[in-house]
């Protein structure tokens, strides 16, 4: 049966988005990680992800600095440090220190480091800055994953549980409830 629609105000009512904590540095004595709700795959081989971030961010001018960055994959056990990075400043706050969050030393990049706490860490460095408007758009050449042994399997593929993860709807952050199939897609 076809669903009665009605129009609104267009936006990106694109749901549910993947929910990340990016760390950067200044390069020299200041650390910084922000939350976001709408990272994107770019490409596989070589792989890249993609971050939005508003010019007036702190973490914008730090990663246009250093070309770096770090896409750490929280958990929903993490919810606090999720919700802190993205509603305080890393200009008057160390995030860090007030989400008792580690600090972990790149392997492959020169200054960001990456958040112990969470199960992955993808070091970026920067291949584009696209201007999207509202956003610029970081294009990050992935050059080293970091994964907790726990999360990979015996074929060494990352093995996750769908509560684990958080999702952004609307505004909103979710804890997945659990798996409904699986993807033919690899």
């Amino acid at each position: 049966m076809l669903e009665e629609k009605r129009a609104i105000k267009p936006g990106t009512l694109l749901f549910p988005n993947a929910v990340v904590l990016v760390s950067c540095s200044d390069g020299a004595d200041k650390d910084n990680i922000i939350t976001i709700g709408w990272p994107g795959g770019i490409g596989a081989s070589p792989p890249r992800i993609g971050i939005p971030i508003k010019r007036q961010r702190y973490s914008h001018g730090l990663i246009c600095k250093t070309r770096e960055f770090v896409v750490n994959i929280p958990t929903s056990d993490q919810m606090h440090a999720i919700n802190h990075c993205g509603t305080v400043s890393g200009r008057n706050h160390d995030k860090y220190l007030e989400c008792k969050l580690d600090r972990v030393a790149p392997t492959k990049l020169r200054f960001a480091p990456s958040i112990g706490q969470c199960p992955i860490s993808l070091e970026c460095r920067v291949e584009a800055i696209w201007d999207m408007g509202s956003h610029d758009y970081f294009v990050g050449r992935i050059v080293i994953a970091h994964v907790a042994e726990n999360w990979l399997g015996n074929d060494n593929r990352v093995q996750v549980r769908a509560e684990q993860l958080v999702a952004l709807v609307s505004g909103n952050y979710y804890r997945l409830s659990e798996e409904q199939g699986r993807s033919t897609y690899s």
